[in-house]
């Protein structure tokens, strides 16, 4: 995508596709949260500490209305979840 990302994501989400995904773009991800383009969050938490890392949550807000509708582990103690924008 190159341009106005948040019309491009808006086009193309209107239109008949396959899913929208974005992997590992923080700034991606901040970019449509502040124009309110994010209908789910599936996040994978994994135990291990880094550093301080990046805020998924960061200046763009917090969604608003985020639902809980799916949560699952693996063996190894990764969390996975599923939240809805209501």
């Amino acid at each position: 995508i190159t341009g106005d990302i948040a019309a491009e994501v808006s086009r193309l989400k209107n239109q008949d596709g396959p899913l929208l995904q974005v992997h590992g773009s923080w700034q991606l991800i901040q970019t449509l949260l502040s124009h309110d383009l994010i209908d789910e969050f599936r996040l994978w938490t994994f135990p291990v500490v880094v550093g301080a890392g990046k805020r998924l949550f960061g200046k763009a807000g917090v969604p608003k209305n985020l639902k809980l509708v799916k949560t699952n582990s693996t063996s190894n103690g990764v969390v996975m979840t599923i939240y809805r924008g209501s």
